[in-house]
């Protein structure tokens, strides 16, 4: 059996870096703009994975995998290494969201989201006030300004005593230090994808490769994308999720279609298609 090397598409996490003329017209600084790493949460309806570091032994129990095999008529090992496969997409440390943030935007939510925070500490609410600036970020304070400000207001907003007026004193210099803190949620959320949804809908179409089926999907009666691979798809994310909850058809047809027929003007690394067409594991 050849097996397949381990967490293959997997993105490494890196340092946040610059992006020169990421959507930036020539008379601005194109050290405004930066492509920023987050594991979860970006949108808020995004599926909430079971995230955690399975390692070989997948991602999916021993029943689970019984009831994949059978339900899709898999062999055992095939349904092992899907596991497996689908076990590195939900690594903690695996398939983070690149999302683009202005320096601009960032430093005007962070200003705002510290003086919300300072006001809430002064009405003895410590625990919003903390919530508020727990997220924040230093990344584009420039060298000659430390940004010693936000750690401290950190460390004493998560200390397990908190001493209101402390805290209280640390938000008023993080508020007098000028780009102290940054705010690195995206520029614009609506084109955002979840990174692990579509790596595991790809493992589906990785595994109907190995075993000889068709990456495909039909149509329903109704309109509605069906069919073996889709109906295998909602099957391991119900077992995946912390709700028990199954993807939108119609997004899982889009990633099928991309895994075929990559968009030639985004760069999504290697083809999909290119790794295992001429290879076969069993």
């Amino acid at each position: 059996m050849r097996k397949r090397k381990p967490k293959h598409d997997v993105l490494p996490v890196y340092p946040p870096l610059p992006v020169f003329g990421c959507d930036a017209g020539e008379d601005q600084d194109p050290n405004d703009y930066s492509i920023w790493v987050h594991r979860d949460g970006v949108k808020s309806f995004a599926m909430r994975w079971r995230l955690s570091d399975y390692g070989e032994g997948g991602a999916l129990d021993a029943a689970q995998v019984a009831e994949i095999a059978e339900r899709h008529d898999l062999g055992p090992e095939a349904a092992r290494l899907l596991s497996r496969q689908i076990g590195y997409c939900l690594d903690i440390d695996s398939a983070v969201n690149s999302i683009e943030v202005s320096r601009a935007i960032a430093l005007r939510r962070a200003v705002e989201r510290c003086e919300k925070a300072l006001k809430a500490a002064r009405r003895g609410k410590i625990e919003e006030a903390v919530e508020m600036i727990f997220d924040l970020s230093d990344h584009f304070s420039l060298e000659d300004r430390p940004a010693d400000a936000l750690q401290i207001a950190k460390e004493i907003g998560s200390a397990a005593t908190v001493e209101a007026s402390d805290f209280v004193a640390a938000l008023e210099r993080l508020n007098d230090t000028p780009d102290a803190a940054f705010d690195m949620s995206p520029r614009d959320r609506r084109n955002l994808f979840d990174g692990r949804r579509r790596q595991i809908v790809w493992e589906c179409c990785y595994l109907f490769l190995d075993i000889g089926r068709d990456v495909t999907y039909a149509t329903t009666d109704r309109g509605v994308p069906g069919g073996p691979l889709i109906d295998l798809v909602q099957d391991v994310t119900r077992m995946i999720n912390l709700f028990d909850c199954t993807l939108s058809a119609p997004t899982i047809r889009k990633d099928i279609e991309l895994f075929m027929n990559p968009d030639p003007t985004v760069d999504h690394g290697d083809d999909p298609r290119s790794k295992f067409l001429d290879q076969s594991i069993f």
